[in-house]
């Protein structure tokens, strides 16, 4: 699921909440736990996360 999810992260828009959710199945708090700078994303891969709010909707994708 990780490589899934860097994936997801790693197209040029990223993914939102909903999209991850919906993939995986995950709750919200799960979601966002993962992809925080304190999330396994960042702990355990070493990947830095951006999270971007536009027209509401906030999405999250990989630093390049």
């Amino acid at each position: 699921k990780t490589a899934q999810l860097i994936e997801m992260l790693r197209r040029p828009k990223g993914a939102t909440l909903e999209e991850v959710m919906a993939r995986f199945g995950w709750q919200i708090h799960t979601t966002r736990a993962l992809m925080s700078a304190g999330g396994s994303l960042t702990k355990k891969h070493g990947i830095t996360v951006i999270s971007e709010k536009v027209d509401d909707v906030r999405t999250y994708r990989i630093a390049r």
